[in-house]
C-alpha cells in the first residue's frame, strides 16, 4: 500500500527502503534509498540508511564516505570523544535521565540512580549525526551506551548483568 503512495514522497520512499533493509533485501533496499537520497540529499537519516545499505551490499568504502563526510562523522566523533573524556560517567541514551523515551534507557538510568552516582546524559535523539558516529567510535551498534572512565561498559543488558552480579559497583568506582 505504501508503495502505491510513494509518488516521490521522500519519507515514504526512505521508509520502504529501510523496511527492505530490515528484511535483508539489500539490493532492492539500495534502489529505494538511492531515490530517497536524490530527493533529500542533505537529510542525515537518509544518508545514514544509504550508508548502511552500501555496507551490506559490499561497498564499504562508499559507506564510510557517507558516514564520515556526508554525515560529518569525523566532527561528531571528535565531539563525542570530548564528552567522554570530560565526564567520568556518560550515558548516551534515547531521551534524558529525567525523561527517558526508551525502556532500555530507562532501565540503565534506574540502575545508575540505585547507586546514587552523578552521570552525564546525552540524548542521541536530538543529534541525528551522533548515532552513527557513536556506533562507529564505540563499535557498539545499539543504545543506550554507558561509558565509565572513558571506556564503554556496554548497553542495557551488560549494565543489568553487571549490576546483578556485583561488578557494576566496582566499575563505577563509587
Amino acid at each position: 500500500k505504501a508503495n502505491k503512495l510513494k509518488s516521490n514522497d521522500p519519507f515514504i520512499i526512505d521508509s520502504l527502503g529501510w523496511a527492505l533493509f530490515k528484511l535483508e533485501r539489500y539490493k532492492e533496499s539500495k534502489n529505494y534509498l538511492q531515490l530517497a537520497l536524490r530527493l533529500m540529499p542533505a537529510d542525515p537519516i537518509v544518508n545514514d540508511h544509504y550508508g548502511d545499505v552500501l555496507w551490506k551490499n559490499g561497498n564499504e568504502i562508499q559507506a564510510r564516505y557517507y558516514w564520515n563526510y556526508v554525515l560529518n562523522l569525523e566532527k561528531a566523533e571528535d565531539e563525542l570523544k570530548k564528552v567522554i573524556e570530560e565526564n567520568k560517567i556518560v550515558l548516551f541514551m534515547k531521551g534524558t535521565k529525567e525523561m527517558p523515551v526508551c525502556g532500555f534507557s530507562k532501565t540503565v538510568v534506574s540502575v545508575l540512580d540505585h547507586y546514587g552516582v552523578d552521570f552525564h546524559d546525552v540524548n542521541i535523539l536530538g543529534h541525528e549525526d551522533m548515532r552513527p558516529a557513536l556506533a562507529e567510535l564505540s563499535g557498539w551498534p545499539t543504545f543506550p551506551q554507558l561509558f565509565v572512565n572513558g571506556k564503554l561498559l556496554g548497553g542495557c543488558d551488560i549494565t543489568v548483568e553487571m549490576h546483578e552480579n556485583g561488578q557494576l559497583l566496582d566499575a563505577l568506582d563509587v
